[in-house]
């Protein structure tokens, strides 16, 4: 699936970016130092024009590396991507400075507590002229599932030889799902089926939505009238996240994504429990959104009564399916009594 939008948002500096000397900028300083003290003290003129050299480079070093402090940096990124497919980045440099910006390299990460969720983008400028500007722009691919509220940005600006360098690093506060991976799941809904399949129509009673209104019958009447639907496109599917440690939960995840698209397409809706929370999904887009951060965070833990009895009620005679495996939660096997799919076992259902 492809990004669905892609906000420009400023990136906020956290850091004053220190100048990191290499281990040769202290020789080269005190030896250009040196033979300039040398050259006051004698007639001797190589003493003056190796001291002037080197201390032009020092200078030179130290021009390269201090504009980069009055850097603008606008980040461009997509808020929902897929696992194995591109995020396509773009970054905007702006020097208010007057003096020119030399090797500057431009790197941007996208990562949570498990590591990075999407390839580091990473650019080099060989010059960005004073009062310029320049734009960065590439694409890479979706590693893990994951969301994350901000990423970060680092622009890395290297003086002549090494000598010296300076980093600063940004934080870009948006959010961006890294979704469950397409690979298998159904990209459009399905032909037929869902809530275009109806059975006839019905009066209109309290209680029945506007958008069941049928719009055709009911100015032929003149009296409302309301889609009759089938009672399987009305259904709930009950899914609930028992364990998220377990060595085919990823792979459960893109089942249970798959299972729950089907499931929307005709028409039912979904109550997924993770812990103590209840969430509801009632359009494809929700329900992978919600997949994005299902277990990503921290372990799941044991999903207490309350949940439980929301879920067994809301569900009722219709099907449930549990991410993890039958020994990370044997007490949701004998509360349901053999109801429950197994989904982070292989061959569990699909």
């Amino acid at each position: 699936m492809s990004a669905l939008s892609a906000p420009t948002l400023r990136a906020r500096r956290r850091s004053s970016g220190r100048i990191r000397a290499a281990p040769g900028f202290g020789v080269l300083t005190m030896t250009a130092a040196g033979c300039l003290a040398w050259s006051t003290v004698s007639s001797w003129v190589w003493p003056r024009v190796v001291g002037a050299l080197l201390g032009g480079v020092v200078l030179l070093s130290a021009c390269d590396v201090l504009p980069a402090l009055r850097l603008h940096v606008e980040v461009t990124a997509p808020e929902r991507v897929t696992v194995g497919a591109s995020a396509p980045t773009t970054v905007r440099l702006v020097n208010r400075s007057r003096f020119p910006v030399r090797a500057l390299a431009v790197v941007h990460r996208v990562a949570d507590l498990r590591g990075p969720l999407v390839e580091d983008a990473q650019w080099w400028v060989e010059k960005l002229p004073g009062r310029g500007e320049r734009t960065l722009s590439g694409s890479r691919r979706v590693l893990l599932r994951g969301v994350v509220s901000a990423s970060d940005l680092e622009l890395r600006t290297v003086g002549p030889f090494g000598l010296l360098s300076r980093t600063l690093r940004y934080r870009v506060p948006a959010t961006m799902r890294c979704r469950p991976g397409s690979g298998g799941l159904p990209t459009q809904p399905a032909p037929s089926g869902g809530r275009d399949a109806v059975g006839g129509v019905r009066e209109w009673r309290p209680g029945d939505a506007a958008r069941d209104l049928h719009w055709r019958s009911t100015l032929r009447v003149g009296r409302p009238l309301v889609v009759q639907r089938d009672a399987a496109a009305e259904a709930v599917l009950g899914v609930i996240v028992a364990s998220s440690g377990a060595a085919d939960f990823e792979d459960a995840v893109r089942r249970v994504a798959a299972l729950g698209l089907r499931f929307l397409d005709g028409g039912g809706s979904i109550c997924l429990v993770e812990g103590d929370a209840v969430h509801h999904s009632l359009d494809r887009e929700s329900w992978l959104d919600l997949l994005a951060g299902v277990g990503t965070s921290v372990a799941s833990r044991q999903s207490g009564p309350q949940p439980l009895d929301h879920l067994e009620t809301h569900v009722a005679g219709g099907r449930i399916v549990v991410l993890g495996d039958r020994t990370s939660a044997a007490a949701l096997e004998r509360r349901f009594a053999g109801r429950l799919e197994w989904l982070g076992e292989p061959g569990g259902a699909a």
